[in-house]
């Protein structure tokens, strides 16, 4: 009877543990819908590639049954998905695309080096 009961509660935990990584994952595959209605992967490319692979490797751990993996990298997938909302706004607001380098300045000295003074004109050697 004792084994039985034991047997039980085994089969109990385990079925919630099933039951919370896959609410987790879920959870997280919504944010990730909510950053893509954002425009994230346009407007935030890293946050939104960090949530991407988070849950990526956590269907794969959840399909291993590994559901501890899962849950743990569910709720990391959620959270950069939301980081992703964030920046995605932000940058949108502020019309700057990730990635673009910022706008020189219009009176920068060209930089020098052995193949050009800081006037412009050839080095010595050269000529």
């Amino acid at each position: 009877m004792n084994r039985c009961l034991l047997l039980f509660a085994g089969a109990l935990a385990a079925g919630c543990t099933a039951t919370k990584s896959t609410v987790y994952l879920a959870k997280a595959e919504q944010a990730l819908i909510v950053a893509r209605q954002a425009e994230a992967p346009e407007w935030a490319p890293y946050p939104w590639t960090q949530a991407d692979a988070f849950i990526k490797k956590a269907r794969e751990e959840w399909g291993y049954s590994d559901f501890g993996a899962a849950e743990s990298l569910s709720l990391k997938s959620q959270e950069w998905a939301n980081k992703a909302v964030e920046e995605a706004r932000q940058n949108k607001a502020t019309n700057t695309l990730p990635g673009t380098p910022p706008e020189r300045a219009k009176n920068a000295v060209p930089r020098t080096g052995p193949w050009r003074s800081a006037t412009g004109d050839e080095p010595a050697e050269a000529k």
